[in-house]
């Protein structure tokens, strides 16, 4: 316990004084076998066992007058808010006593009198009562309520242990009384502390109800330290208002399927309550913290929300519960954190999902992949069970929409080089067939989202998904079919990947995108899409390109002529610089050959086009022009025009230099600038859209 008032003084200061006794009231129990010490400067004072009785004791009765005053309240105002206002008006003693009694027990903003001086709350208490049985009212039944209500609140103090030894003490006015109450049992004097010993955060920020501080640490992953930013007395406040939901708003929060939903409706209606009976103290926002807490932790997702919501955040990892969660930091790289879940906090999460998902997780499905939506941000959740992780339940929850990034943010963040991107984007224009592959977490996703921005208006666009990752591009004039098909994880499938990718030949798509190939089956079914004349862009994870191409042939069994059809594959990584990490284009390859730089393996000749350093991280062009890569080549064996090319290819590079210099504030922004610039290609005879 600190005090701001000076050195702690629990027999003189008052606030010191309710303050302790605030906390124990807040335990919500009576406590006998625990240590009371008071630290003061240079003093540590120990309290006999007795003196904890009496404060126990004493604090045990305030948390029931606090519980049955909230039940009160809750059942005539949440219920009926206008029934005491109008049977007992404001200017009733009985109405007024009640009132009084509920402003003596807050704690917020200002402790009240029951906390800070005991002794006056009781006589306070006897002399309500006594008013009370003077008073007539014409509701009987209401002034009965209220009347049980105010000898229920002065029984439970009057038969306190601590009001009893100060009424005992006749005759001593004011702090004094307290003196035998808090008599120390040892007093113990302390050496004062070396103020520069104390460990500072290298950085510190707040997360919505959350305060996040980011530590260094022996080990060479941070601490991650999590804790509430709202006063102490948020708990109690808390678990207050869920005992006092109605069963009507819990029947109507079951019968939404999606967590968010839950959460935004469960905030409501605490908020509500808080901001009708003043439990905030007009504090808007803080009754807008105690609501969002209160509904994460009806939920049972308060542990996991820091986690979800902070916006810095790439990667959330649980391997096993009773263990810590580990995240993947986008500043700091990977820390650990201070919160354990544990099996209970698993499984409530684990619901929250299936009943979002309604996909199957059990002995025959031990995984399940889902995207949770959270707000203006998506959550790709991929949890494993036993017997698959025989140690419990294990979650993997990677934030795939907390932002987006076009292909002039990858640039300006050294995801690629400029000279890469106007290449890429120039196959895009051109519905060139592309694979982006790599490692998970290497950023494949969004380098497809952000080629998929850069295209064509009027094209008419198919995905095929078991995780959507894709982009809704809908509100900027473009026209998209999403497809989604259940993951591959799941047994029993009803909605194949490889069926969907068939049928598209019937959808008539001007461009493809097949979110995560994963088997033999989605290859196979991609290559026959690709030679019935079909386009677009792909991602899978593969460990090189190299390793990709013997996988599809020696391992797929797919024809080396069919993977003639791919122009482009892009190999992206994802590695450590210290703390942080990086996500790069590491290699761009041609399928075909170029003079003087291609690679021949099992018959199937690659061209390597761009290439990363790691050591300069930079990024540099392997031919030394590009349009000698064999996927120009095959453009303009097509029949397009050489100068045509070359004059989109610096178009291109102009347009992103200007927007690196202004860079787009949203992705509609920058679809409003790219549709400009095709339009005016098409306009000077340069590009047909």
């Amino acid at each position: 316990m600190r005090c701001r008032h000076g050195d702690l003084d629990v027999v003189n200061n008052g606030i010191c004084r309710g303050k302790l006794l605030l906390r124990l009231s807040l335990l919500n129990k009576d406590v006998r076998r625990v240590s009371l010490l008071v630290q003061k400067k240079d003093s540590l004072i120990e309290y006999s066992p007795s003196t904890i009785k009496l404060l126990s004791d004493y604090s045990y009765r305030l948390s029931k007058i606090r519980r049955a005053l909230m039940r009160f309240w809750a059942k005539h105002y949440v219920d009926n808010p206008r029934h005491l206002q109008r049977q007992c008006p404001c200017s009733c003693v009985l109405y007024k006593s009640v009132a009084d009694c509920n402003d003596y027990v807050s704690f917020f903003k200002k402790l009240g009198i029951a906390y800070v001086d005991p002794l006056a709350f009781y006589i306070f208490l006897r002399s309500a009562l006594l008013e009370a049985n003077k008073v007539r009212c014409k509701d009987k039944k209401c002034a009965n309520n209220l009347r049980s209500l105010l000898a229920f609140f002065l029984k439970e103090i009057e038969g306190s242990q601590l009001i009893l030894l100060i009424r005992n003490s006749q005759g001593v006015l004011g702090d004094e009384v307290y003196k035998d109450v808090f008599r120390p049992k040892r007093i113990t004097k302390l050496t004062p502390p070396d103020s520069n010993f104390k460990k500072l955060p290298i950085k510190s920020y707040d997360v919505e109800v959350f305060k996040i501080e980011i530590y260094n640490s022996r080990s060479s992953d941070r601490l991650y330290h999590v804790s509430l930013n709202l006063p102490y007395e948020l708990k109690y406040l808390s678990n207050v208002l869920i005992e006092n939901i109605g069963k009507r708003d819990l029947e109507v929060v079951m019968k939404q399927d999606a967590l968010w939903d839950k959460i935004c409706f469960l905030k409501d209606i605490f908020e509500a309550i808080v901001k009708s009976k003043n439990l905030a103290h007009g504090d808007n926002s803080l009754a807008e913290k105690v609501a969002l807490f209160s509904a994460y932790r009806t939920l049972g997702v308060h542990k996991l929300m820091p986690f979800l919501l902070d916006k810095h955040i790439d990667e959330v990892f649980l391997d096993r519960p009773g263990t810590r969660i580990y995240i993947d930091h986008e500043e700091f790289g990977r820390c650990v954190s201070n919160i354990t879940l544990r099996e209970r906090d698993v499984e409530r999460f684990i619901n929250h999902v299936l009943i979002e998902s309604k996909l199957p997780l059990n002995h025959l499905n031990p995984s399940l992949k889902w995207n949770l939506k959270m707000g203006d941000f998506i959550v790709r959740t991929s949890i494993d069970i036993p017997p698959l992780s025989y140690e419990g339940p294990s979650l993997d929850l990677r934030k795939i929409k907390h932002r987006v990034y076009t292909i002039v943010d990858l640039f300006f963040n050294n995801v690629l080089s400029r000279e890469e991107a106007a290449f890429l984007v120039l196959h895009v224009m051109n519905r060139r067939n592309i694979i982006i592959c790599g490692e998970p977490g290497a950023g494949k996703t969004t380098l497809m989202n952000a080629l998929d921005l850069c295209t064509p208006k009027n094209w008419r666009k198919v995905y095929v998904e078991d995780v959507v990752e894709s982009l809704d591009q809908r509100s900027q004039g473009r026209y998209q079919l999403r497809l989604y098909v259940e993951p591959f994880e799941v047994e029993r499938k009803a909605r194949k990947k490889s069926v969907e990718i068939i049928k598209l030949l019937h959808r008539t798509p001007d461009w493809i995108c097949l979110g995560e190939l994963q088997s033999k089956e989605h290859f196979k079914a991609l290559f026959h899409a690709i030679a019935a004349g079909l386009r677009g862009i792909h991602t899978c994870h593969a460990s090189s390109v190299f390793g990709l191409i013997r996988r599809l042939v020696l391992h797929y069994g797919i024809p080396k002529e069919d993977l003639s059809g791919i122009d482009l594959i892009i190999y992206m990584v994802k590695c450590y610089q210290g703390s942080r990490v990086l996500r790069r284009v590491a290699e761009v390859w041609a399928v075909g050959v170029a003079k003087s730089a291609s690679t021949d393996l099992l018959d199937i000749p690659l061209s390597l086009v761009f290439k990363w350093d790691p050591e300069r991280d930079a990024h540099y062009n392997v031919l030394n022009d590009v349009f000698r890569s064999p996927s120009i080549l095959k453009l303009l064996e097509l029949g397009n025009d050489y100068a045509t090319l070359r004059r989109e290819y610096e178009e291109l590079k102009a347009l992103f230099d200007s927007l690196a210099l202004s860079p787009p504030q949203s992705i509609e922004h920058f679809a409003k600038v790219f549709d400009a610039f095709l339009q005016r290609l098409e306009k000077e005879g340069v590009y047909v859209i």
